[in-house]
């Protein structure tokens, strides 16, 4: 799911029925729905939420939509070779409108901008499976972070050479992230691990990881999307707990209700544990 920038919409993709879901942020009613793609995976708008973009998460039809965000109209498809761009998932925009997407199938990142696609290979996808799934821009832009949820990295790409320069080994199954309001970290939601990694951007360095031992209480449970706050004070884990790590206070329908973890920035300690339905996935916050 994704915010937009005023604070007006948001926007939900369900990737098995290929719709996208509009709704009223502040009525928290939804406004429309429209058929994009076969299964639609991240949704992001424009730095002025007049676009909608969405990556279609198809190995054999790898493709990106770009909608009108006021009617969910479709205004053109952008179709991806598939042996470099299968499974289009990850998506950012620039501030210049500049779009990213990230390949789970292919290992790869492609840059959209006014001078057409351009195919940005990341380290070790000839040999491995890396599964990139999300990427963040940092604050200025200069370098991306990619999370790589088979290889337990976070992969880091220079805007400017549009190459990967660096690879951060963290391990697990590193899956969404999200930069902190100031810049100077991206957190981690890691799946594999049960825990959140820290990032600081001046070094491009694993500064801290935090886990159930570290925490001292059992609220990690298959962490899944990351959203920072509109103040930049704290960040929100979500977590799936299909695993069942995490004990709810009522049954579920599997393994259990999931949860959402605040965390406070200033010190990455535990603030509080929401417990909410079964599986949550994508998280965004608003900016009321």
């Amino acid at each position: 799911m994704f915010v937009d920038p005023q604070g007006n919409f948001f926007y939900v993709t369900l990737l098995g029925s290929a719709n996208v879901l509009k709704y009223d942020a502040w009525a928290d009613t939804l406004v429309a729905v429209a058929a994009v793609g076969q299964a639609p995976a991240n949704p992001v708008t424009s730095p002025d939420g007049r676009t909608l973009y969405v990556t279609n998460w198809r190995s054999d039809n790898p493709t990106l939509h770009v909608l009108d965000a006021a009617t969910l109209a479709e205004r053109e498809v952008l179709r991806f070779p598939p042996s470099l761009g299968a499974s289009p998932h990850g998506l950012c925009v620039a501030r210049d409108g500049t779009v990213y997407t990230t390949h789970e199938e292919a290992g790869s990142v492609f840059e959209i901008g006014p001078g057409g696609p351009v195919f940005i290979p990341l380290e070790g996808r000839e040999s491995r499976r890396l599964q990139p799934l999300q990427i963040v821009l940092d604050a200025d832009e200069r370098f991306a972070y990619v999370t790589c949820l088979n290889a337990g990295e976070v992969q880091v790409i220079d805007i400017e050479l549009d190459a990967v320069v660096k690879v951060i080994s963290i391990g697990g199954n590193p899956w969404l992230a999200a930069l902190t309001l100031d810049g100077s970290r991206v957190y981690v939601a890691n799946w594999g691990k049960n825990a959140v990694d820290v990032i600081e951007t001046s070094t491009q360095e694993l500064v801290a990881t935090l886990t159930n031992q570290t925490v001292g209480k059992t609220v990690f449970a298959r962490p899944h999307g990351v959203a920072m706050s509109a103040d930049g004070t704290q960040v929100f884990i979500s977590n799936e707990n299909t695993n069942g790590t995490f004990p709810p206070h009522h049954g579920g329908e599997t393994s259990g209700n999931g949860n959402v973890v605040v965390i406070d920035v200033a010190t990455n300690e535990v603030v509080k544990v929401l417990e909410v339905e079964v599986d949550p996935t994508g998280i965004a916050f608003g900016a009321h």
